[in-house]
């Protein structure tokens, strides 16, 4: 659970996978979440709470042997297909930067793509 910037409250779902956090879900939070956050929330600003996460490892805040795994089975895609044309030695560069991270390489090329976009896109 975190704020945003602009003090929304959000609940946020991730899997880490070797060094790369993948969100899997982003939303508001309900009120009683919003009334449990800010009951522990310590934080005044997102940034404060940026620099105490880049310090501090979540381990130290939460019983992650209590965590419950769990299997999104109904999660419906969000994606749209496009076509892109590379040419051949541009497409054999991405693959070999792709493997170097050890990701599939349309995963390598979102990522490029969002680190690019505007933050309000």
């Amino acid at each position: 659970m975190g704020r945003t910037e602009n003090g929304r409250n959000f609940h946020k779902i991730f899997t880490v996978r070797k060094c790369f956090i993948r969100v899997v879900s982003a939303r508001p939070m309900h009120k009683k979440e919003r009334t449990r956050y800010e009951k522990k929330s310590e934080f005044k600003s997102e940034a404060e709470e940026m620099a105490f996460w880049e310090e501090n490892d979540s381990s130290d805040c939460f019983d992650w042997s209590q965590a419950e795994r769990v299997v999104f089975t109904s999660l419906k895609p969000t994606t749209k297909a496009i076509s892109l044309s590379l040419s051949e030695s541009m497409l054999a560069k991405i693959k070999v930067e792709a493997n170097k991270r050890d990701i599939p390489c349309q995963s390598l090329l979102k990522m490029w793509l969002s680190e690019h976009l505007p933050h309000h896109v």
